[in-house]
């Protein structure tokens, strides 16, 4: 609860209904509320919980979550599956996120407390470098370094992963950026062959 006391003095989404209102229709159901849809969103993001179904239970279940959420005993967690429809189609169709994403947090997922914030480009070679930025500068101020790091998979690369693992002594719980299906003509990785005798791939090519 603590955790997300410190991280609820900093979510102001006053704007976030009148920002999306276009994005609703006036008329059926009644919809998600956006902000409970962005406060759930964040606890996914700040805990590591990557399924809407699991994100779901989670906050019907977890009374700090209910409270981040601006819920009470009584009030109903949305339905996973509309979660999901909200989530990959109003919040993503209005880019509502789009600044989000240029933020990179370092999370102490234990306590639930941000560590360090940095700031850069929405593209996979600058949140790399965030990502380091911050492990190297909470070393330096604070003493502090992690077992193991979660990041999303623009984190994913093998030169990254090879970076945490064998220089940082880091275990990465990381998606690998998989490039191995081609789609500039050259051989994908299963078309290669495995020579166990030798210690090398056979290229399908010769």
């Amino acid at each position: 609860m603590i955790g997300l006391r410190s991280i609820d003095r900093f979510v102001d989404l006053t704007s976030v209904r009148a920002y999306l209102v276009e994005f609703y229709s006036h008329t059926g159901h009644l919809s998600i509320d956006p902000e409970l849809l962005i406060r759930m969103l964040l606890i996914g993001h700040c805990f590591g919980i990557r399924s809407g179904r699991q994100l779901c239970e989670e906050a019907h279940l977890n009374l700090a979550y209910r409270w981040f959420c601006c819920l009470d005993l009584a009030d109903r967690i949305p339905d996973h599956s509309s979660f999901s429809k909200n989530r990959h189609g109003r919040v993503r169709e209005s880019d509502l996120l789009r600044f989000a994403y240029s933020d990179n947090y370092l999370i102490d997922t234990d306590h639930g407390v941000i560590i360090d914030v940095d700031a850069s480009r929405s593209n996979k070679t600058a949140e790399v470098g965030a990502m380091r930025k911050m492990l190297d500068r909470t070393e330096e101020r604070f003493g502090v370094k992690p077992d193991w790091v979660a990041a999303d998979t623009a984190c994913g690369s093998s030169g990254n992963l090879v970076w945490m693992a064998l220089k940082r002594q880091m275990l990465p719980s990381i998606p690998v950026f998989d490039k191995s299906e081609r789609t500039d003509e050259t051989f994908p990785r299963s078309d290669f062959t495995w020579d166990d005798e030798n210690g090398r791939y056979i290229c399908p090519g010769g």
